[in-house]
């Protein structure tokens, strides 16, 4: 079967840096601004929202057909979550399909980014720069809450979106495949992603609310301490500043600092300087 090589360029009012790309895919602001792909060594194919979607494309993720890119993870979330939204039909893409350049690299301590790779591999065609200045001013909101981009722009990230496909096809012909092994814990790795964790949220509420208890408790004690020189248990600046003014040479109270801190007043015989700390 033919190998599928496929990018999408999106946009969302998330912060995908913030969010990762799961959280950003199911947002319900998170759009597609266009699509390019290629199969095999094919020419390079478009499309965009507002056109019918590419039928080889959707038969050849139907039949597990592989998909290869850099970073394929986001390709697969696009797909489960987003492009569902423009395609009713669209099929789910699974990690057993999928091929990840990113993860090559990674394997042979080379850059992860498409345009790092790309240099370390001396590759003749490179990641668009210009264009992915333009792609960050694209995928995020103004200011005011608009979004920038004429149809010129949409155009020019288009051929942006294209280029980033001719080069991963080049970092995919270049870079050897990742050993039965590895792609067996990647794919694993993809799934535990997919999956998530599990976790009590009452009881995460419950612990939250012990450590607000024993946080009061604790400005409450380091308040009575040091006779309100401290307020607060994260006042560390003034802490530091209170031992200093009891004769406890002190630059800083991190944890590692603690222990020397307690034994100078033991040697003080200041039982107030060690009930603070």
């Amino acid at each position: 079967m033919s190998k599928l090589h496929l990018d999408y360029e999106t946009r969302s009012r998330v912060d995908l840096k913030k969010t990762g790309a799961d959280r950003y895919a199911r947002d319900p602001s998170t759009e597609i601004l266009c699509m390019s792909y290629r199969f095999d060594g094919g020419p390079i194919r478009r499309w965009k929202p507002g056109e019918p979607f590419p039928q080889d494309v959707l038969a050849h993720i139907w039949k597990l057909g592989e998909v290869c890119g850099h970073n394929q993870a986001f390709e697969r979330v696009i797909t489960n979550h987003v492009l569902p939204r423009y395609v009713p039909n669209a099929p789910e893409m699974v990690p057993e399909q999928q091929v990840c350049t990113m993860a090559r690299a990674y394997a042979l301590a080379l850059p992860p980014s498409l345009d790092g790779v790309g240099e370390a591999l001396g590759l003749k065609t490179k990641k668009d720069k210009d264009g992915h200045r333009l792609m960050l001013k694209l995928c995020r909101p103004k200011a005011d809450g608009t979004w920038a981009g004429t149809d010129a722009d949409l155009e020019r990230l288009q051929a942006y979106c294209d280029q980033d496909v001719a080069v991963e096809c080049l970092v995919d012909q270049t870079l050897p495949p990742l050993s039965p092994a590895e792609q067996k814990l990647w794919v694993l790795d993809q799934r535990i992603n997919d999956r998530g964790v599990l976790l009590d949220i009452d009881t995460v509420h419950r612990a939250l609310s012990v450590v607000e208890i024993a946080s009061r408790q604790a400005d409450r004690k380091m308040w009575v301490v040091t006779d309100g020189a401290v307020k607060r248990i994260t006042e560390t600046g003034k802490l530091v500043a209170w031992l200093n003014s009891r004769g406890i040479e002190c630059e800083s109270v991190a944890k590692g600092e603690t222990d020397e801190l307690v034994a100078a007043a033991t040697l003080y015989e200041d039982a107030v300087a060690m009930d603070a700390l």
